[in-house]
Protein backbone atom coordinates (compact mmCIF):
# COMPACT_ATOMS: atom_id res chain seq x y z
CA UNK A 1 0.00 0.00 0.00
CA UNK A 2 3.00 2.34 0.22
CA UNK A 3 3.49 5.31 -2.05
CA UNK A 4 4.46 3.93 -5.47
CA UNK A 5 7.10 6.67 -5.79
CA UNK A 6 8.82 5.17 -2.74
CA UNK A 7 8.81 1.63 -4.12
CA UNK A 8 5.49 0.56 -2.59
CA UNK A 9 2.23 -0.79 -3.94
CA UNK A 10 -0.01 1.28 -6.21
CA UNK A 11 -3.19 2.82 -4.82
CA UNK A 12 -4.89 2.79 -8.24
CA UNK A 13 -7.55 0.30 -7.13
CA UNK A 14 -8.74 2.53 -4.27
CA UNK A 15 -11.36 5.24 -4.00
CA UNK A 16 -11.24 8.16 -1.59
CA UNK A 17 -14.12 8.01 0.88
CA UNK A 18 -15.61 9.99 3.71
CA UNK A 19 -17.12 8.76 6.93
CA UNK A 20 -20.83 9.17 6.16
CA UNK A 21 -22.23 7.86 9.45
CA UNK A 22 -21.87 5.59 12.43
CA UNK A 23 -25.10 3.75 13.18
CA UNK A 24 -26.50 1.10 15.49
CA UNK A 25 -29.30 -1.01 14.04
CA UNK A 26 -31.22 -2.61 16.87
CA UNK A 27 -31.21 -5.45 17.84
CA UNK A 28 -27.59 -5.72 16.57
CA UNK A 29 -25.05 -5.62 19.38
CA UNK A 30 -22.49 -3.69 17.33
CA UNK A 31 -22.28 -0.43 15.38
CA UNK A 32 -21.59 0.09 11.69
CA UNK A 33 -19.35 2.66 10.07
CA UNK A 34 -20.67 3.74 6.69
CA UNK A 35 -18.02 4.99 4.25
CA UNK A 36 -19.24 6.82 1.14
CA UNK A 37 -17.17 7.21 -2.00
CA UNK A 38 -15.91 10.61 -3.08
CA UNK A 39 -16.94 11.65 -5.65
CA UNK A 40 -20.41 10.32 -5.03
CA UNK A 41 -21.44 7.47 -7.27
CA UNK A 42 -19.46 4.36 -6.42
CA UNK A 43 -21.63 3.71 -3.39
CA UNK A 44 -20.99 2.92 0.23
CA UNK A 45 -19.20 0.29 2.28
CA UNK A 46 -20.22 -0.65 5.82
CA UNK A 47 -17.86 -1.95 8.47
CA UNK A 48 -19.14 -3.46 11.71
CA UNK A 49 -17.31 -2.15 14.78
CA UNK A 50 -17.63 -2.40 18.54
CA UNK A 51 -19.82 0.13 20.31
CA UNK A 52 -16.76 1.55 22.15
CA UNK A 53 -14.98 2.23 18.84
CA UNK A 54 -18.16 3.90 17.56
CA UNK A 55 -18.04 6.18 20.61
CA UNK A 56 -14.40 7.03 19.89
CA UNK A 57 -15.23 7.80 16.24
CA UNK A 58 -18.07 10.05 17.34
CA UNK A 59 -15.70 11.93 19.65
CA UNK A 60 -13.11 12.28 16.86
CA UNK A 61 -15.71 13.61 14.40
CA UNK A 62 -17.17 16.07 16.90
CA UNK A 63 -13.78 17.26 18.14
CA UNK A 64 -14.75 16.48 21.72
CA UNK A 65 -12.24 15.01 24.13
CA UNK A 66 -12.78 12.10 26.48
CA UNK A 67 -11.98 12.70 30.16
CA UNK A 68 -8.80 10.64 29.68
CA UNK A 69 -6.86 10.08 26.45
CA UNK A 70 -8.13 7.09 24.50
CA UNK A 71 -5.83 4.82 22.48
CA UNK A 72 -6.32 6.78 19.25
CA UNK A 73 -5.42 10.02 21.06
CA UNK A 74 -2.28 8.41 22.50
CA UNK A 75 -1.13 7.05 19.14
CA UNK A 76 -1.79 10.40 17.46
CA UNK A 77 0.23 12.28 20.09
CA UNK A 78 3.15 9.84 19.86
CA UNK A 79 3.22 10.09 16.06
CA UNK A 80 3.15 13.91 16.21
CA UNK A 81 5.90 14.01 18.85
CA UNK A 82 8.21 12.16 16.45
CA UNK A 83 7.19 14.13 13.36
CA UNK A 84 5.40 11.18 11.80
CA UNK A 85 2.50 11.94 9.48
CA UNK A 86 -0.42 9.77 8.41
CA UNK A 87 -0.76 10.23 4.63
CA UNK A 88 -3.77 7.87 4.39
CA UNK A 89 -5.55 4.86 5.78
CA UNK A 90 -6.82 2.11 3.51
CA UNK A 91 -9.58 -0.45 3.82
CA UNK A 92 -7.98 -3.23 1.81
CA UNK A 93 -10.24 -6.27 1.78
CA UNK A 94 -12.09 -8.97 3.67
CA UNK A 95 -10.48 -12.21 4.87
CA UNK A 96 -12.14 -14.90 6.96
CA UNK A 97 -15.06 -12.56 7.61
CA UNK A 98 -12.85 -9.75 8.89
CA UNK A 99 -12.48 -6.35 7.25
CA UNK A 100 -8.79 -5.53 6.76
CA UNK A 101 -7.18 -2.12 7.00
CA UNK A 102 -3.76 -0.51 6.83
CA UNK A 103 -2.43 2.59 8.51
CA UNK A 104 0.18 4.43 6.42
CA UNK A 105 2.78 6.53 8.19
CA UNK A 106 5.55 8.73 6.83
CA UNK A 107 8.60 9.80 8.81
CA UNK A 108 10.89 12.76 8.27
CA UNK A 109 12.65 10.82 5.51
CA UNK A 110 9.38 10.79 3.53
CA UNK A 111 9.31 7.00 3.30
CA UNK A 112 5.78 5.64 3.65
CA UNK A 113 5.35 2.46 5.66
CA UNK A 114 2.10 0.61 6.23
CA UNK A 115 0.88 -1.36 9.21
CA UNK A 116 -2.04 -3.76 9.55
CA UNK A 117 -4.78 -2.27 11.74
CA UNK A 118 -8.36 -2.79 12.72
CA UNK A 119 -10.50 -0.55 10.50
CA UNK A 120 -11.93 1.27 13.52
CA UNK A 121 -8.45 2.09 14.88
CA UNK A 122 -7.19 3.26 11.50
CA UNK A 123 -10.25 5.48 10.99
CA UNK A 124 -9.98 6.99 14.46
CA UNK A 125 -6.29 7.82 13.93
CA UNK A 126 -7.04 9.26 10.46
CA UNK A 127 -9.73 11.54 11.87
CA UNK A 128 -7.58 12.71 14.80
CA UNK A 129 -4.82 14.11 12.57
CA UNK A 130 -4.50 17.93 12.50
CA UNK A 131 -5.95 17.65 8.99
CA UNK A 132 -7.90 14.40 8.66
CA UNK A 133 -5.96 11.82 6.67
CA UNK A 134 -7.60 10.49 3.49
CA UNK A 135 -9.63 7.30 3.82
CA UNK A 136 -9.19 4.95 0.85
CA UNK A 137 -11.35 1.90 0.16
CA UNK A 138 -10.63 -0.86 -2.33
CA UNK A 139 -13.03 -0.61 -5.28
CA UNK A 140 -13.72 -4.34 -4.92
CA UNK A 141 -15.43 -3.78 -1.56
CA UNK A 142 -18.24 -1.55 -2.77
CA UNK A 143 -21.49 -3.45 -2.75
CA UNK A 144 -20.15 -6.02 -0.24
CA UNK A 145 -21.23 -5.84 3.37
CA UNK A 146 -18.55 -6.24 6.03
CA UNK A 147 -19.25 -9.23 8.24
CA UNK A 148 -20.10 -8.63 11.91
CA UNK A 149 -18.30 -11.86 12.84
Amino acid sequence: MSDPDKGGTSLDGYLPCRLASVVVRLPEAFARVVLASEPVGAGTFEIPIAIEQARQLALAVSGEKAPRPLTGNLVTEVLAAYGIEVPYVAITGIADGNVLAELAVAGADGEVRTFQARPSDALIIALLQPVAAPILVSRELFGQPGSPE
